[in-house]
């Protein structure tokens, strides 16, 4: 942030006015590379490699037009074989011992950065090369596509599609103040999130799963506690990377997709899944679910492929067993939607108030069942939380409550089932404990209520195709524009998030190694 970025920056824009695109597009894809190579730089020898063969394989495809089917086949079998070595192969033979079927081991494994990521996107242009008749990105362009450090790590998923008109047309790489301040904006808008909001409320979310992990009897208030601070912990994680990359790729004149849009808004999963990690749902529709025949085999295989996909993309996004029941989770969740759907046949959600509200709390309250097996390491360790959060373990707040809420009010929770003399039992300390309600509440009232990035910053089309989001930004009184005012607002947001990141003891970064 403070080195890296400026110095590309200047770099890129300089050798774009004395030398033209070419070399600048040359000096991304060389500083993608420093950026990727400074945490292991052994890795980028196999990302130059993959790179290579995989356009070695494209060119074959646009080539040998008879034969392209082949290629693909090769290229897609490539991939997903360095993808399974590197994320898989440890899980699966793991595996293999629980059934009985000997002792494997393949050593210590280092999984690289990003590689869940770049495999998608290099799978993408191979099929792109397969449907299209057009000659592709020059090696250079290519290189830049897979490389482009800003989305290199954790998305959003970008495809030849995303990247091919703005290289074509030229509307790419200009230096404009425009994109510069709203590039700017919206990176800062991301770090905040990530570091004061998600590293903040993660503080209470890890222990607790952690507790629940090695056993400990958790109580309803902290299991909730748990569930909900990971479920914002986890939302303005990730969503503060993918702004972070849309705001710095801004900066040079790149626009990336949108991947969030106020996902725990959603009225129904199949909203959740159009406005959660919209590139990844997205992906797995177009390159998975449609070619398995999508629903247009009637209805039983429509189901069929629905469940599959998300149990494909379950575990995609891990090599454990939780990962793969948290897929088959949403896979069933979406089974049930489209059923449901069908048999009222109208949007789920639709009618009264009171009814769009019940809609989202179920909705809602899924998600968060669902997020307990993917935050979870083990499965004892979901059901230890899910047990709490049933109340099975009761509802115990610490001694020093009766002091704040007052004897009266101590007296009536007392009589309601409450008890305050467990607190021994509790994983957080008691002012841990409040001041974990306070983030909770304040973090889950700004992700159902505050306007989302694409909203504020709506006036400057931060993403592409802004027209074709699932649910359209709202009218606002109020959005972002390059003025002194805003630029104060950002400058002392700026300030505080780096702040906190530099006296942060522990940094979590959850899509690190994905």
């Amino acid at each position: 942030m403070l080195v890296f970025l400026p110095v590309t920056t200047a770099v890129f824009f300089f050798l774009l006015r004395r030398m033209g695109m070419n070399a600048a597009i040359a000096w991304i894809a060389a500083a993608s590379l420093f950026f990727y190579a400074w945490w292991n730089p052994v890795y980028v020898f196999l990302l130059l490699a993959s790179i290579l063969c995989n356009y070695a394989l494209s060119l074959a495809i646009r080539r040998f037009r008879g034969k392209r089917k082949l290629w693909l086949c090769i290229g897609v079998v490539f991939n997903l074989a360095v993808l399974f070595y590197f994320k898989y192969a440890n899980f699966f033979l793991q595996t293999l011992e629980g059934f009985g079927a000997g002792r494997f081991s393949v050593g210590t494994v280092v999984l690289p950065l990003g590689i869940s990521f770049i495999t998608f996107q290099k799978i993408a242009y191979l099929v792109d090369a397969y449907r299209s008749a057009d000659a592709g990105f020059s090696f250079l362009q290519y290189c830049f596509f897979v490389t482009f450090f800003p989305q290199l790590i954790a998305g959003p998923i970008v495809r030849p599609s995303d990247i091919r008109p703005q290289l074509e047309t030229g509307s790419a790489f200009r230096f404009l103040e425009s994109n510069f301040a709203a590039g700017l904006t919206i990176f800062v808008i991301g770090l905040w999130k990530k570091v004061v909001f998600a590293d903040s409320v993660a503080a209470y979310a890890s222990p607790i799963f952690q507790a629940a992990d090695a056993g400990m009897q958790i109580n309803f208030l902290e299991s909730w506690m748990g569930a909900l601070a990971y479920t914002l912990q986890l939302y303005f994680d990730f969503s503060g990377y993918a702004d972070m990359a849309i705001g710095s790729a801004r900066i040079f004149g790149v626009h990336l997709p949108i991947n969030f849009n106020s996902p725990y808004k959603s009225g129904s999963i199949i909203m959740f899944w159009r406005t959660w990690h919209i590139t990844l749902s997205n992906y797995l529709r177009d390159y998975l679910y449609i070619p398995m025949g999508g629903s247009r085999k009637g209805g039983l295989r429509t189901y069929s492929n629905l469940f599959l996909t998300m149990l494909i993309g379950g575990l995609w996004h891990g090599a454990g067993w939780t990962f793969v029941f948290w897929g088959a989770l949403h896979g069933a969740y979406l089974v049930v939607n489209h059923l449901w759907r069908a048999l009222r046949a109208s949007a789920a959600g639709a009618g009264s108030r009171i009814a769009r509200g019940f809609c989202w709390l179920l909705t809602f309250l899924c998600v968060i069942v669902s997020w307990v097996f993917f935050r979870a390491e083990t499965f004892d360790g979901a059901w230890n939380m899910l047990r709490g959060m049933a109340g099975f373990r009761g509802i115990a707040l610490p001694s020093s409550y009766i002091l704040r809420a007052g004897e009266p009010s101590a007296q009536w929770m007392s009589a309601h089932g409450f008890t305050f003399d467990l607190v021994e039992t509790m994983v957080l300390r008691p002012d841990a404990f409040y001041s974990g309600t306070k983030w909770v509440v304040v973090l889950l009232l700004a992700a159902l209520f505050a306007p989302n990035t694409q909203e504020f910053m709506g006036s400057f089309l931060p993403v592409i195709n802004p027209d074709k989001h699932p649910a359209p930004p709202r009218r606002l009184r109020w959005r972002w524009s390059p003025n002194a005012a805003n630029a104060f607002i950002i400058a002392s947001m700026s300030v505080v998030s780096l702040a906190m990141l530099a006296l942060m003891q522990e940094k979590e970064f959850l899509y690190f190694q994905f």
